[in-house]
């Protein structure tokens, strides 16, 4: 947490006229084991990039931060768990402030963001084979790793630039989180889901 101030310090502290504004819609497409079943992960973001001094394999740094919306939606949604928990017609809706940083070299460029507070909209799914009914967590917020709470998303990307548009295509790691503890266990609801995105943006 200390490092994360440090550097929202030392992006306020940067001239603005090295500020670009980012703001993309990308589709992404997973599953989670054993099901096998797929999940969509839609995600929208508005972000401010600055770029530093410093320079990496002589490409120009960008780091910066904003907020980013992303719904999952999945009809079987397993949980790690020591107990085979699976939950039907999920859909979870998280608003999270996220941290970007990228490496660009003319039009092409790779990076990486993550999540790392926000809250969730509640919403309502069945345990199958039950009539038991239980909610996604509404609070987010980064620990790391199995730690993690709520609902999270990060990603890491390669992308080209078309003047003031651009697209990429990249991995997002996901923690999806449901509330409450497991028959006979005292784990939490929660599992760890990659999605393999495309993303296309507009720099203004």
């Amino acid at each position: 947490m200390k490092t994360l101030i440090k550097v929202v310090l030392y992006l306020i502290s940067l001239n603005s006229n090295a500020a670009t504004n980012y703001a993309d819609l990308s589709f992404g497409l997973g599953s989670v084991d054993p099901n096998k079943e797929l999940l969509t992960a839609i995600s929208a973001k508005v972000n401010r990039n600055y770029q530093i001094e410093k320079k990496l394999f002589e490409g120009d740094i960008l780091l910066g931060g904003g907020i980013r919306a992303t719904n999952y939606r999945s009809n079987l949604y397993q949980t790690q768990t020591d107990h085979i928990e699976v939950i039907e017609k999920v859909s979870v809706t998280a608003f999270n402030l996220m941290f970007e940083s990228l490496v660009k070299w003319e039009k092409v460029f790779v990076g990486l963001n993550i999540d790392f507070i926000g809250f969730s909209l509640k919403g309502t799914s069945r345990i199958q084979n039950t009539n038991k009914e239980i909610s996604n967590s509404s609070f987010n917020l980064l620990r790391g790793g199995e730690n993690d709470k709520g609902t999270l998303n990060s990603q890491i990307f390669v992308g080209f630039q078309f003047d003031s548009f651009y697209t990429r295509v990249g991995l997002s790691h996901s923690a999806i989180e449901f509330e409450g503890q497991v028959t006979n266990s005292a784990a939490e609801r929660q599992n760890f889901v990659d999605v393999l995105f495309v993303g296309i943006g507009y720099l203004f």
